[in-house]
């Protein structure tokens, strides 16, 4: 099956793979570190790792071409896309379970934009004692959409203690842009009046594992985004402060020194949730639930991540392993 290659935007808990689904639309599967649909209790764990949805942004124009420039700036936090008439920011806030996309429309003829939440499976899967259920919710004023899921197993024993639930919510909203709503069972659709200008898509997550995460994850628990500025300047204010903390230079293995710093990024951007980031895909798998290997944490593989982290002065995040 086709396997996105996207670029990872994240803050250590929330965010995901960016990439294009063709050349009109782009795409972002969001998750985070702390969604589980099984428990180790569990009876009909399967090679599942819970998302939370997926997003689709589509310009109704072929906007991303060969001469697309994606650019990833690691010292910085921010992904950016431009192509002849759009140019996109995209950051993960620091400090909040948000990532935001700043989209400018400098289109000749600029078109109708249709931002789309989706699910990635049927709205209530049963198997035995395990259900997967997820809700498309809509707010009163129809200008924000979010995905309500719920992962539940009763203990199979009926040790209480052992029962499993993970609920999860994720919304979209725009700012800088009037929309209406259309709403489907299992997608709901933001949509954008041609006009050219800038704009902000707000993506917000929240993910909680406990028997009260179901009342937990209502609209009103998520996140306040600032402005766009604002937090860009906040980000870069972060990891102005990660990257000092360690620096390895290298002229003569410059490849070397490319990976070294990626990687420390990869693990910024994976290991700063109540659950450390999984050693198949941590927060940037892109296939819906699939993931690779298992949804289990295995010693040795996900040890390996952790060695590194040490001799580079970020003993920080080293912090979701030891809890």
């Amino acid at each position: 099956s086709f396997a996105p290659y996207g670029i990872p935007v994240a803050n250590g808990r929330f965010g995901g793979p960016i990439w294009e689904a063709d050349k009109a639309t782009l795409s972002m599967q969001l998750n985070h570190t702390d969604t589980f649909m099984y428990n180790d209790a569990s009876a009909n764990s399967m090679d599942e790792s819970g998302c939370l949805g997926q997003l689709y942004v589509d310009f109704q124009d072929e906007v991303f071409c060969d001469n697309l420039i994606q650019h990833l700036d690691l010292y910085k936090g921010l992904f950016t896309l431009k192509g002849d008439a759009i140019k996109i920011d995209v950051i993960a806030c620091t400090d909040k379970d948000v990532v935001m996309m700043r989209v400018e429309d400098n289109r000749r003829l600029p078109k109708e934009i249709t931002i789309s939440l989706k699910c990635v499976r049927p709205l209530a899967v049963e198997r035995n004692l395990f259900s997967a259920i997820s809700v498309i919710e809509p707010d009163e004023r129809k200008r924000e959409i979010s995905l309500k899921q719920t992962f539940r197993e009763e203990c199979t024993t009926g040790i209480k203690t052992n029962t499993h639930i993970c609920a999860t919510r994720l919304s979209v909203s725009v700012e800088g842009r009037d929309n209406t709503l259309s709403e489907k069972n299992d997608e709901a659709t933001l949509i954008l009046p041609a006009g050219n200008g800038d704009f902000t898509i707000v993506i917000k997550g929240q993910s909680v594992i406990n028997d009260i995460g179901i009342q937990k994850v209502s609209l009103d628990e998520l996140p306040e985004a600032d402005s766009f500025a604002n937090e860009q300047a906040y980000s870069e204010s972060w990891w102005a402060n990660f990257w000092e903390k360690s620096y390895v230079y290298l002229p003569d293995l410059s490849e070397y020194e490319m990976r070294w710093t990626y990687y420390m990024y990869l693990a910024a951007i994976a290991n700063r949730g109540q659950f450390p980031g999984k050693y198949n895909g941590c927060n940037w798998i892109a296939q819906g639930d699939r993931r690779d290997w298992g949804c289990w944490y295995w010693n040795w593989n996900q040890d390996s991540l952790f060695q590194p982290l040490n001799q580079a002065n970020h003993m920080e995040l080293m912090d979701p392993l030891f809890a």
